[in-house]
């Protein structure tokens, strides 16, 4: 009887370590702004690991620069991209 107790004592022990150790969702979203930091207009939100970005950039590539920055951030199990790129604002020149 007290090895089997002992086994499952141990096995609950191991069970909080390995939870505790997961990053909360506030540090996995200080790293990500951290890492979103160079790319302005854009927000992020993070709830059970999961990345929502939103905001508005000049164009695809800071879009595509902002998911790629999240690449190996602890705790991100995905990312939901809901930034939006700014419409291109047509130049009139001009007639003579």
């Amino acid at each position: 009887m007290n090895r089997k107790s002992l086994g499952v004592a141990l096995l609950m022990l191991m069970s909080v370590f390995l939870f505790a150790c997961k990053p909360s969702d506030a540090k996995i979203k200080q790293a990500v702004n951290e890492k979103l930091s160079a790319i302005p207009g854009i927000v992020a939100d993070v709830k059970n690991g999961v990345v929502t970005l939103s905001g508005e950039v000049s164009d695809e590539a800071a879009k595509a620069a902002a998911e790629e920055a999240l690449r190996g951030v602890s705790g991100v199990k995905s990312v939901t991209d809901n930034i939006t790129v700014k419409a291109e604002v047509p130049s009139t020149a001009p007639v003579k």
